[in-house]
């Protein structure tokens, strides 16, 4: 029982039982935000009655993301990057980024380190004035860099025979697979993405046979020749 009264029935017989809900914070991380969960004994009507709930995750995700400004802005000194260099490069006041680590700061400024944090180049771009040409060539740099450090961690395996010679797990379940010198992104799932009509012509049914799995989606191939 409870002092909180249900909406639909005026009912006072209420319980609120603890809840723990999945919730993003402002650079990605999830964390567990709890709240409560209303249900009224006689309509068995069920909600949150009392609108509590979004000033708790609002107030649980202040804390946590207090704590995750630290996590970043070590992660972006450690990348070599004096913080200095990143207000000035983005326009920050001097010192923004030490009293952010030590008090943390808004959900926008979170949102910003970790978009320097996972694409240092950003910062060419910004002390470039966001030169639409600049940002081009910044880009298609970053893009070559990802390309080899997914290269140099492809691992050879047994599909060598049909033509496929190596392949690397990535973090989203799928794997990038190595043939004639190209790169074709296949995930072991069924995502949202649309397979390429071309991609018919690497070999759906090789590629499955190759690694050992049940589906393979192919999708858009990576300077791959046909």
């Amino acid at each position: 029982m409870s002092n909180v009264v249900c909406p639909v029935c005026g009912s006072s017989n209420v319980r609120s039982l603890p809840e723990v809900r999945k919730v993003s914070a402002s650079n990605g991380e999830m964390f567990d935000a709890h709240i409560h969960h209303d249900i009224c004994d006689e309509c068995h009507f069920e909600g949150d009655f009392s609108d509590r709930n979004e000033q708790l995750i609002l107030d649980q995700r202040k804390a946590f993301e207090a704590t995750a400004y630290r996590r970043v802005i070590d992660s972006l000194a450690a990348q070599g990057m004096k913080m200095a260099a990143v207000e000035r490069s983005v326009g920050l006041p001097a010192r923004t980024i030490a009293r952010w680590k030590k008090d943390g700061g808004s959900s926008a400024g979170l949102a910003l380190l970790s978009i320097i944090n996972v694409c240092p180049w950003m910062l060419k771009v910004s002390s470039a004035n966001y030169d639409r040409q600049v940002a081009d060539q910044v880009m298609l740099g970053a893009c070559s860099d990802a390309m080899d450090r997914i290269k140099s961690s492809l691992s050879s395996f047994h599909g060598q025979d049909s033509g496929w010679v190596a392949k690397a797990d990535l973090p989203s379940g799928g794997m990038m697979v190595s043939r004639n010198f190209g790169l074709i992104y296949v995930s072991k799932s069924p995502l949202t993405n649309t397979p390429a009509p071309n991609a018919q012509k690497f070999g759906k049914d090789e590629i499955e046979e190759a690694l050992s799995v049940e589906s393979a989606n192919v999708f858009v191939p990576v300077g791959a020749r046909g």
